[in-house]
């Protein structure tokens, strides 16, 4: 199961790496935002963010930057095309990161979410506050044989 995460993200990373190349700066880089929230200074608890950003550069030709902390009410937010966001406990997002992570989702904005160990509380809030970002639109689980499984990862 976390090999399909791990491959939903790397995906993502690649997906985001094509559209910053296809507005033609050769000096195009890509960067992940690690999402800085409620009592998370964005902690990388397994080096999970650093391993990603090792693999994209691995595996394609776009330049790949450090990563940085992006606030939710960061302005920031939305020159970042791919978020990563983990941990380990309950938390709430106050009702400005809810606004700003609505929008920028519904703008093409990808999140890539990971629980760091096996405490059920960070994906419980998880599923919680993605209800409080889309009403009505329930968490769903993609099956294996959704299109963006079938993307080239190695």
């Amino acid at each position: 199961m976390k090999r399909h995460f791990l491959a939903l993200g790397l995906v993502g990373f690649l997906f985001a790496c094509v559209v910053v190349q296809a507005f033609g700066d050769p000096l195009a880089t890509f960067f992940m935002g690690r999402v800085k929230y409620s009592k998370n200074d964005g902690n990388d608890c397994g080096g999970v963010g650093r391993n990603m950003t090792q693999l994209v550069s691995q595996v394609s030709t776009v330049p790949v930057k450090s990563e940085k902390k992006v606030a939710l009410t960061d302005p920031a937010l939305f020159e970042t095309p791919f978020l990563f966001m983990n941990g380990h406990n309950d938390f709430v997002f106050k009702d400005e990161e809810i606004e700003n992570l609505r929008l920028y989702l519904e703008h093409g904005g990808f999140l890539f979410t990971s629980g760091c160990c096996t405490n059920p509380a960070f994906p419980k809030a998880w599923r919680r506050e993605m209800q409080r970002i889309f009403p009505g639109q329930p968490v769903k689980e993609l099956p294996y044989d959704h299109p963006i499984y079938q993307a080239f990862y190695p």
